[in-house]
């Protein structure tokens, strides 16, 4: 039950992440965002984050 959570969770940090990512990608046409270039790092940081969260709940769970 409690890897179904973190599963759930790190999707939604990686989805989160895949947006930021995006965000910084049209960067141009919104001028108060800040760096583009700190926000694909972040966004990088929190889908590989994401990821490893969802697949090691998955594999507990699949263990489990």
């Amino acid at each position: 039950m409690l890897w179904q959570v973190m599963r759930d969770a790190g999707l939604c940090i990686f989805a989160s992440g895949g947006l930021l990512f995006v965000l910084s990608t049209i960067h141009r046409r919104i001028p108060n965002l800040p760096d583009p270039t700190l926000m694909r790092i972040i966004g990088d940081l929190m889908m590989l984050g994401g990821a490893c969260l969802a697949v090691g709940a998955m594999a507990f769970g699949f263990f489990a």
